[in-house]
């Protein structure tokens, strides 16, 4: 039965590239990745041990459902901007606020400068990248920092950090291609790889890379410059030459880090959901916690009431909100044995967070849901391919890819990043065309 849900799953996935137009949308990706990803399961490499029946079956659960949400908003909206009434039509274009980017980029690297300074001494020292990995998930105060630094990094700095790289993405290929955007966060990416020991801002902005390369062609709504086509037919070879070099150097980051191992540590990043997703489902289980949505939208609700807490001066979170995201905290510091003498954290999946909020509810609803937005954010971007829509899908993207290792939106960084791309991040400028009566 898993094998045929997962071959199904999987055609699902090749049939929504022709249908969706576009290779990279999230139905095709979500598709292939989580019937790989459940098949790989199975097989028990190096080791691994096999999720339950319970866990899968919940994962089938809410890969159908992210399905059908999916094709309902494909139905009931179609290709089409539902706008009744008598309404102007208008081009609507946006540019980057570059100065702002700059004060921010430049802001974030004096900070970010403090870290590294603590991070070479460690390197200097003998450690490696996976050792400060290791450090920074952990319970270890690996960089000391003060209360207000903490705030200011929690609210403004982290969050950037995760909206400049697709913004350069789109800059470089629907914008100036600034060169100052494009060295100031450069550096402010290997300065994030250097202080985490992770991979994942600079695998983060290959993706973005892709993913935005594509959507330069023409939008059945908004026609894109012939300047901004031509340089996309003039790069294509400079696009094929950096997923070259972006390949091996993700290749060489990733064996510096797991050595010998690296084919291992990629096997269990992709197949070990299932079983710890069930360990941490076991434990949601034997404390009785029910999120009822805080843990899943985390991201959105902890800025508020940490805002409110400390303007307000109250000692301390709502107690039962602490706990839930002391919970979601222990997920990257408590390692979990996933295989013979292999251990692990983090990866519980998209459904975990879902499960743990409503249980079985809140997989089907939370995915039925999280489908049907899926859908209208890539038709929006595919109506209206222009820089600020294009930059929030890439954003988005990114978070469905992320859904093997957790519900994007329980990140702080992720949710504060998507607000500040759709509010901050660009200018709008509204060309109105002859007034008319429509329905488009």
């Amino acid at each position: 039965m898993l094998y045929l849900f997962c071959g199904i799953v999987f055609i699902i996935g090749l049939i929504a590239i022709k249908t969706e137009k576009k290779v990279f949308n999230p139905l095709t990706l979500f598709c292939i990745m989580w019937s790989s990803i459940l098949f790989s399961s199975t097989l028990q490499l190096y080791s691994l041990y096999k999720g339950d029946d319970r866990t899968y079956r919940l994962m089938m659960i809410g890969i159908a459902t992210f399905i059908i949400g999916y094709y309902l908003a494909r139905l009931l909206i179609g290709n089409k901007r539902l706008v009744i009434g008598k309404k102007r039509k208008s081009v609507i274009e946006y540019s980057l606020n570059y100065q702002l980017l700059y004060i921010l980029l430049i802001i974030s690297l004096l900070f970010y400068l403090k870290d590294l300074i603590t991070v070479f001494s460690r390197l200097v020292t003998g450690g490696s990248l996976a050792d400060i990995q290791v450090l920074v998930q952990g319970t270890d105060n690996l960089h000391n920092r003060s209360g207000i630094e903490n705030a200011i990094r929690l609210l403004i700095i982290n969050p950037f950090g995760w909206a400049i790289i697709p913004i350069l993405a789109v800059d470089i290929w629907m914008g100036r291609k600034d060169k100052k955007l494009l060295l100031l966060t450069g550096i402010l990416m290997i300065s994030r790889i250097l202080t985490t020991g992770g991979r994942a801002a600079f695998l983060n902005f290959a993706i973005y890379f892709i993913v935005v390369f594509f959507f330069t062609g023409q939008s059945k709504r908004q026609r894109i410059s012939d300047t901004v086509k031509n340089n996309v037919k003039k790069n294509k070879k400079i696009f094929r030459v950096m997923m070259v070099l972006s390949v091996v150097l993700l290749g060489y980051m990733t064996y510096s880090r797991a050595g010998e191992g690296a084919l291992k540590t990629i096997y269990f990043d992709f197949a070990m959901e299932p079983y710890l997703c069930g360990v941490w489902m076991d434990v949601v289980n034997s404390k009785s916690i029910v999120g009822y949505g805080m843990i899943s939208l985390s991201g959105f609700i902890f800025p508020v009431l940490y805002l409110v807490k400390n303007l307000l001066r109250f000692p301390t979170m709502p107690t039962y909100y602490q706990e839930l995201f002391d919970l979601t905290l222990s997920l990257d510091t408590e390692w979990k044995w996933v295989g013979a003498r292999v251990y692990a954290n983090a990866y519980v999946s998209a459904f975990w967070f879902l499960y743990s909020d409503f249980r079985m509810i809140g997989i089907i609803v939370g995915m039925l849901i999280y489908g049907f937005i899926s859908r209208l954010v890539y038709n929006n971007t595919k109506m209206m391919a222009n820089q600020k829509n294009v930059c929030i899908y890439a954003l988005y993207y990114i978070g469905v890819f992320y859904t093997f290792v957790r519900f994007q939106f329980t990140s702080t960084e992720y949710a504060m990043a998507i607000i500040f791309v759709a509010l901050l991040a660009y200018r709008k400028k509204t060309i109105y065309l002859p007034e008319e009566t429509h329905v488009q």
